[in-house]
């Protein structure tokens, strides 16, 4: 099994191109981007969540996996 973690300090860096189906991903890593529909901050991760998602075995939510 493949395993990863991320912690790059840049939003949206780690696509699905670069794990291999069934990868497990621990995203750390926490970025403010501003959502372009509603021009309000959030928080996104450095792994692309909803890229990955689908092909990964497990992937931790950014923000709300590694806790407080």
């Amino acid at each position: 099994m493949w395993s990863s973690a991320a912690a790059m300090g840049h939003a949206r860096t780690i696509s699905a191109e670069m794990i291999r189906e069934g990868a497990i991903i621990v995203a750390v890593g926490v970025n403010q981007v501003t959502d372009p529909h509603t021009g309000q901050a959030r928080l996104v991760g450095d792994v692309h969540f909803d890229q990955i998602s689908p092909i990964a075995a497990a992937i931790t939510p950014v923000p709300g996996a590694q806790g407080p």
